[in-house]
């Protein structure tokens, strides 16, 4: 797991040299940070340790070490009135903005599988991670779909979603695979003169398998209480997926695709007409 990154954090630095034993007072002692999966609330979480602590492998399975500097900058919490989008996250559980994000329900960032490419598997096959399983839907009429092999715990992060950039929808050419998004970079800006202005929108289209990645297997629930995941955008105008509910082995991976993600800032070409409206989670 050496690759996977916690978004807003990055990977831990690795030490070689061995540093010198120093034997403290037990106050004193320097307490480690590790990066667990929770099984009892089946979620991401990180857990402090004393030295020659041991952690309780019957409740956690430990993931990664965390660097205590990465660990005293996250949590931070943020009134809703200065909440930044580019900048902070909206755990649910706490129903709190926080800078970088919750450090009791943090984020972690499962990279795609890298992919070679293959004559006989598309990249879209190719770099799905080996948690998950490409089958027939239970979404009837959705066509292919994705399956957990495994548990798929509360905080998982997965993306960026990968497709080729169309600049107007009338390049899109099959439904339900493109998400719009609103560029927010002030040079791409247009003016029409003399009075009206709008900011250029482009879309990301992964209907093409040699083009986008696994992401775009994962249909939307037939209702809200279906949802597993929740289809965001960040500072960087990507598309990621959070996992916001358990997901258990056998169990379709389902994205809502909510029109009102990112303050207009992102929504799903023709996936749906639902609308759910909610805070954005955003990750830089």
């Amino acid at each position: 797991m050496a690759s996977v990154q916690i978004p807003g954090i990055g990977e831990p630095s690795i030490t070689t040299a061995e540093p010198e034993e120093i034997i403290l007072p037990v106050e004193e002692q320097k307490t480690s940070y590790r990066v667990v999966v929770d099984v009892d609330r089946q979620a991401i979480s990180i857990v402090s340790l004393r030295i020659g602590e041991i952690i309780d492998d019957h409740r956690y399975i430990e993931i990664q070490p965390l660097p205590e500097d990465h660990y005293q900058r996250m949590g931070v919490r943020v009134e809703e009135i200065d909440y930044d989008e580019n900048l902070d996250i909206h755990c649910d559980i706490c129903d709190t903005f926080y800078r970088p994000f919750c450090r009791e329900h943090p984020l972690f960032s499962i990279p795609d599988k890298n992919y070679l490419p293959s004559p006989i598997l598309t990249r879209a096959r190719g770099t799905m991670p080996p948690l998950f399983d490409i089958k027939k839907s239970k979404i009837p009429n959705a066509g292919l779909g994705v399956f957990a092999k495994m548990l798929i715990p509360i905080g998982f992060v997965f993306g960026p979603y990968a497709g080729a950039r169309r600049e107007t929808d009338t390049e899109i050419k099959v439904d339900g695979y493109a998400w719009e998004i609103n560029d927010k970079e002030s040079e791409k800006k247009i003016f029409i003169f003399p009075l009206k202005s709008f900011q250029k929108n482009f879309y990301v289209d992964g209907a093409d398998e040699n083009e986008s990645n696994w992401l775009r297997f994962i249909n939307s629930p037939r209702g809200e209480e279906e949802q597993k995941f929740v289809g965001f955008f960040n500072s960087t105008e990507k598309v990621y997926y959070r996992v916001i509910m358990p997901i258990k082995a056998k169990d379709e991976l389902l994205v809502w695709y909510g029109a009102n993600f990112g303050h207009k800032l992102l929504k799903a070409v023709h996936k749906t007409s639902n609308v759910k409206k909610a805070k954005n989670p955003f990750i830089y």
